[in-house]
């Protein structure tokens, strides 16, 4: 027996007003091409790659700064409200980019319950947050034959409260043994089920276990 842990990868949009770094880079009206955040509980690192080398003027007006090269700066200051809280919450922190002086998009890699657990936290300081995009777990991933077996039960009538086909008759139109598709539709259903329970925060990773045959 194997336990495998799934990790969601997801995108999280967090509104806030009180990043230093970024309201001087607006209030300037500074183009640059990006800007990476590594959120503390006291102080945030930023790295700002600018469009034009940057002019001495530029730097005015950012506390602890740090000239990379001509295009590029490192600057710490007070970690704003987002990143404060996101830097006390169970996830891996992949990127930070500001979208504006008024929000921050975090990726992030966690397990389910995690992400569910910092999302809360976020709503419960006050903060509006946003999920962007969510991946779902590769490994609860249906194969081309698990989706065909299913998807053709399911057409034909298989799981309907009358049966309007039996597995034999679903057997056939597929050309493979009852028997057979019983063990692929049964994996298949596996997955479905464990990717829903997962989403919906029914059961922890630490449930799913993968029995290999």
């Amino acid at each position: 027996m194997i336990k495998l842990v799934y990790l969601t990868k997801a995108k999280i949009k967090i509104y806030r007003d009180d990043c230093e770094v970024t309201n001087e880079i607006y209030e300037k009206g500074l183009r640059f091409k990006h800007l990476k955040v590594k959120p503390g509980i006291d102080e945030s690192v930023h790295i700002i790659k600018f469009e034009k080398p940057i002019e001495k003027e530029t730097l005015k007006g950012f506390k602890n700064v740090f000239e990379l090269n001509e295009y590029t700066i490192l600057v710490t200051a007070k970690s704003c409200s987002a990143c404060k809280l996101m830097s006390l919450v169970n996830l891996l922190i992949l990127s930070a980019e500001p979208d504006s002086n008024n929000s921050i998009t975090y990726t992030v890699l966690a397990k389910s319950n995690q992400l569910n657990e910092a999302i809360e936290k976020f709503k419960e300081s006050g903060l509006r947050v946003e999920i962007i995009s969510k991946e779902r777990p590769k490994n609860t991933d249906l194969s081309q034959k698990q989706i065909r077996a299913v998807l053709t039960a399911y057409k034909m009538g298989y799981f309907c409260k009358d049966r309007k086909a039996t597995l034999t008759e679903v057997a056939n139109s597929l050309n493979v043994k009852p028997s057979s598709l019983e063990d692929v539709l049964r994996k298949g259903l596996e997955k479905i089920l464990t990717s829903y329970f997962l989403d919906q925060g029914l059961i922890d990773e630490d449930d799913v276990e993968i029995y290999w045959c």
